[in-house]
């Protein structure tokens, strides 16, 4: 059974029992309370210790203070970062490696390549 809920950033979709995709529609999150619903939706909805896929490719900046809240409310197993381009990629990467989440993490430009990382972490997406 799908799940979709919109939320004041994007919506958040749920790929199979553990693992949701969260997509970004909105060009800039500066404020915590932009994504504060988001992530109680979304762990309301999905509970947590789940794989999730981020589509972050139409945001373009987020604030320092709003990564912060994300790293310290996440409660994700694994997150997968879907970006536009290899430098993008790269540079998502690197940050990650550098900022150290409390869940693994890796940037993608393919879908299928970060639901295939996605299950290797212990994701199951629904049969289609």
């Amino acid at each position: 059974m799908t799940k979709k809920i919109d939320t004041e950033v994007g919506y958040l979709l749920q790929l199979g029992p553990n693992i949701a995709k969260e997509v970004y529609l909105v060009p800039e999150v500066k404020d915590v309370d932009m994504v504060k619903n988001h992530v109680q939706k979304g762990q309301e909805i999905f509970g947590v210790g789940g794989y999730c896929l981020s589509d972050i490719r139409k945001l373009k900046s987020i604030s320092r203070e709003v990564r912060e809240y994300m790293k310290e409310h996440s409660t994700v197993t694994a997150v997968a970062v879907l970006v536009n381009s290899g430098l993008s990629k790269m540079v998502s990467n690197l940050f990650i490696n550098i900022s150290r989440p409390p869940y693994v993490a890796k940037a993608f430009q393919k879908e299928s390549a970060a639901l295939k990382w996605l299950e290797e972490q212990g994701g199951i997406l629904y049969s289609e």
